[in-house]
């Protein structure tokens, strides 16, 4: 798991770290709202995917009698207590704090639903407006854009705010709004989502912008009503509103202008980054041609017998062949071939002892009353039940 966490949190940390440096300033809002949601879901899915190397080799045997010790002496190898316990401590806190967010999440999408469920509702231009009672800007969830009741009835909402939050709400900007924050609820520790979240949501306010100033042509005059509408009101999280982010950037970028060659320069270089990304942080799995075959002629070679490692002078452990890991399959050596050198010799016979000594040569014997291992303790017999006691006759 911690391979995961730290693979996702790198990679999505670079992918911001590229669009901070090369994107975030040009307007090609479009295009970065898909890179960011692209490399969003490719870094929390890029080191699942498994990529497999082909390499010829033939596995030289290495020494196995402390690993086979371990787990006959033992058993099950498992960590220490404390470790354990340091570890249900840290799952414990992971689960708290993850089910206290999505109760925080649950909790803002009944309040807009409240929202929706106890105010008008009315179609508006494809949309769905909720007349609230009380006075502030206009937001946007999904489809259904908020407003104020007497604002809307008096005519005082501008064209230009309907346009933007109809923006909002047909390129469906909720949307992506709601995926990073289930992906907080999930991954509350790392605090690289929350700059995400919040580059996404710029880039949002970036596309309504520009959707409002190619249909009125007067970014002065639109920057000049974006100033006097700002207002400290706070909306949830899960919204898009008029007031987030009215920073220099918005307003720069309404004055900006890039080239075509410059945006299609700029992501051709993306490209690259991904398949670089894909090759970092992708599981990569060393194929080793005739593996599985050697396991499965070992296994007819070996099926009988059992495997005898020596510990120390005084203590042998003997395991049996069917008994061992697929690990511990791979440190024997392959079976000898015939004397014609085209197939493997025929299985060994039951009773054979494959003897893994110290200096790892392998040698093969018959069990003996001198090797074989000692009988496990006889069960004690069962205890016949007591006859009752026959009453005394009077």
């Amino acid at each position: 798991m911690m391979p995961y966490i730290l693979k996702s949190a790198l990679c999505l940390g670079l992918i911001y770290g590229v669009y901070k440096l090369l994107l975030e300033r040009e307007k090609m809002a479009l295009f970065n709202r898909w890179f960011l949601l692209f490399g969003l879901l490719f870094s929390f899915i890029i080191p699942l995917i498994r990529l497999e190397f082909t390499a010829v080799k033939i596995l030289a045997p290495i020494p196995m009698k402390d690993l086979i010790a371990l787990e006959l002496v033992s058993g099950k190898t498992s960590p220490s207590l404390e470790i354990l316990d340091w570890m249900t401590l840290l799952y414990s806190c992971y689960v708290v704090v993850a089910c206290l967010l999505l109760v925080r999440f649950l909790y803002h999408l009944n309040q807009l639903y409240l929202l929706v469920k106890q105010h008008p509702v009315i179609d508006f231009r494809g949309a769905k407006l909720v007349l609230l009672k009380e006075d502030a800007l206009p937001y946007t969830f999904c489809q259904y854009i908020f407003v104020s009741q007497a604002a809307y009835e008096q005519g005082e909402l501008e064209e230009e705010l309907y346009l933007h939050e109809l923006t909002h709400a047909r390129q469906w900007h909720s949307m992506d709004v709601l995926l990073i924050e289930l992906l907080q609820v999930f991954f509350w520790f790392n605090p690289l989502l929350l700059f995400y979240k919040r580059v996404i949501q710029l880039n949002h306010e970036f596309l309504a912008d520009d959707a409002v100033i190619q249909k009125f042509k007067t970014v002065a005059s639109y920057q000049h009503l974006l100033l006097d509408k700002i207002s400290p009101n706070q909306c949830l999280s899960l919204t898009s509103n008029l007031n987030f982010l009215l920073t220099k950037k918005r307003l720069k970028m309404m004055t900006k202008s890039t080239s075509w060659f410059r945006a299609c320069s700029l992501a051709s270089v993306t490209m690259p980054l991904f398949f670089a990304l894909l090759f970092l942080f992708s599981n990569k799995v060393e194929a080793q041609v005739g593996t599985k075959k050697q396991i499965q002629l070992k296994d007819n070679y070996f099926q009988h017998t059992t495997i005898v490692c020596e510990k120390n002078a005084n203590k042998k452990i003997y395991k049996p062949y069917a008994d061992l890991t697929k690990k511990e399959k791979e440190m024997l050596p392959p079976p000898p071939p015939k004397m014609d050198g085209n197939k493997t010799a025929a299985p060994l016979p039951k009773g054979i002892l494959v003897y893994w000594g110290e200096d790892d040569k392998v040698t093969i014997g018959f069990a003996s009353t001198d090797n074989i291992p000692p009988p496990p303790p006889p069960l004690a017999p069962p205890v016949p039940p007591v006859p009752p006691t026959p009453p005394t006759p009077k």
